[in-house]
């Protein structure tokens, strides 16, 4: 085999592991280790090579983050399967649309990540169109600790039965949110902002966040917007097409 053959043969690992390899791997000869010489060979063509066609490192590359993702999504699979009640666990979060629907969709989210602001309207045509599906809304709040107040004040609003209209204002704005925003937010839509406020110092609603993120960190959710839908997590923007379909076909299975 060529040196230009052997090299492809090892084409999915980055160069610097590439590199390791080749150094490493005893020589076939019965004279031991790599001599200084051959080794500076070695490097010399693998270098030369590389530069001359250095389309391979960007194979390698993205070939390694396929591999990487595919075992994760592996892991996160099995990870969900055995955290799927938890996940549609309608007490840990807001249900909206259906309460006794026939499919749960369960949404995590912040409430200052654009993506989820850019889903929000998603979300409102799927409960206006689907009369059977069941929404579980899950506070997320990834972006530090302005989103986590904002957060705790929206979950305290339960309360007050404002939830869902105080989870659309809040989802509406334009600007990013803290404590300071999301209480103004709150007057404006009828509701007692004292009240709200000794409501989200509970432990209880720290507890709960907690629990998202004990549960987010059991089955590898790092991010937001991200779906539970099904035996499926899906993450990032999801075009209302696509979440239809998906629907419809986990319809089909039950």
């Amino acid at each position: 085999m060529n040196f230009s053959a052997w090299v492809r043969v090892f084409f999915l690992f980055p160069v610097l592991s590439l590199f390791m390899m080749i150094v490493a791997i005893p020589p076939a000869h019965a004279g031991g280790e790599f001599s200084k010489s051959q080794k500076s060979e070695i490097e010399m063509l693998l270098k030369e090579y590389l530069l001359r066609e250095p389309e391979i490192v960007r194979d390698a590359l993205i070939k390694l983050q396929v591999l990487e993702n595919e075992k994760k999504d592996r892991q996160q699979r099995i990870a969900f399967q055995k955290k799927k009640t938890e996940i549609f666990n309608d007490s840990k979060g807001f249900v909206a649309g259906n309460k006794n629907g026939d499919v749960t969709l369960v949404m995590f989210f912040d409430y200052n990540c654009g993506y989820c602001r850019a889903s929000f309207p998603i979300i409102e045509e799927l409960i206006k169109s689907d009369p059977n599906l069941r929404i579980l809304l899950r506070e997320f709040p990834l972006l530090g600790e302005n989103s986590a107040a904002v957060s705790r004040l929206a979950i305290a609003s339960i309360k007050q039965k404002k939830y869902l209209e105080y989870h659309r204002a809040l989802m509406s704005s334009k600007i990013r949110l803290d404590k300071e925003a999301a209480l103004k937010i709150a007057i404006k839509v009828g509701i007692d902002p004292g009240k709200l406020e000794k409501e989200a110092q509970t432990p209880e609603i720290e507890g709960l966040l907690k629990e998202t993120f004990r549960l987010s960190s059991d089955i590898l959710l790092n991010s937001t917007p991200s779906f539970a839908l099904g035996n499926e997590v899906l993450v990032g923007m999801i075009d209302l097409k696509e979440l239809k379909n998906k629907i419809a076909a986990l319809r089909k299975e039950i």
